[in-house]
């Protein structure tokens, strides 16, 4: 049916953006007052789909 082929797009759409996830390391810190540069580089067009980067202050959440 068209759901389920819908859903099935989404899942392995979703399986394909994880497996494009390379964190190294896990985490970084940063004094305050020093710069950190990060880069990310990716097999698809940045422009097609949405790509953010995801922070985690200490003793917070996630914040995009």
């Amino acid at each position: 049916s068209l759901k389920a082929s819908i859903w099935t797009f989404l899942i392995y759409w979703l399986y394909e953006s994880l497996e494009e996830q390379k964190i190294v390391p896990a985490s970084v810190t940063v004094q305050p007052g020093h710069t950190l540069t990060i880069s990310c580089t990716v097999s698809y067009s940045v422009s097609s789909y949405n790509t953010h980067w995801i922070r985690q202050p200490a003793g917070k959440g996630l914040e995009r």
